[in-house]
């Protein structure tokens, strides 16, 4: 991928400011990924196809492998879990949707919305009918309601940078190079 060449071109890039400067653009992304980072990657990819189904914690779709499919054949299906009507969308959870609302909604920021589905909102109403437990500490500001992008489209971009960026330190490396082979001459 173009992340993964950008990453390996920092890390061949002999030492210098070049590379202290390069890695100081790297060190924030790798250092939030942590560990996720380091996973193999076997079994990761991007299926343009399922990368547009939207969230709902009462989905209608199951991504998997088929059975007994190869598992470098680079497909997955969409399997319905419940009958669809023709023109229905067709929904994915991105978690486990047996968490309580609270944990569903807290991993789904990292998606950048908050899931307002039928089972999410009916969770909500049930939940305010409740008198609201004491609070432990002050109160948090409540988080604004954002749509997410289309996961294609962010995916589209960080690679579109990531290519860019990986393309400017290939250079600057080849330039670095190129100083010193000259340097060496002399």
């Amino acid at each position: 991928s173009p992340v993964e060449e950008y990453f390996l071109a920092v890390d061949a890039m002999p030492d210098g400011e070049a590379r202290a400067a390069a890695e100081a653009v790297t060190r924030p992304l790798l250092e939030s990924l942590g560990s996720r980072y380091r996973t193999h990657c076997e079994g990761v990819g991007l299926y343009t196809g399922q990368a547009l189904l939207n969230h709902s914690c009462e989905p209608n779709v199951t991504l998997l492998k088929p059975a007994g499919a190869d598992e470098h054949d680079n497909r997955v299906v969409a399997s319905l879990t419940v009958d669809a009507a023709a023109g229905e969308e067709l929904l994915n959870s991105y978690v486990d949707v047996s968490l309580p609302l609270a944990k569903r909604r807290a991993e789904l920021r990292d998606y950048g919305f908050e899931c307002r589905c039928a089972k999410c909102e009916r969770e909500a109403a049930a939940d305010s009918s409740r008198p609201p437990p004491l609070p432990a500490s002050p109160a948090a500001p409540p988080q604004p309601q954002v749509h997410r992008p289309s996961l294609a489209a962010a995916a589209g971009g960080v690679a579109s940078l990531a290519q860019a960026q990986a393309q400017q330190l290939q250079q600057q490396v080849q330039q670095q190079q190129q100083l010193q082979q000259l340097q060496q001459q002399q």
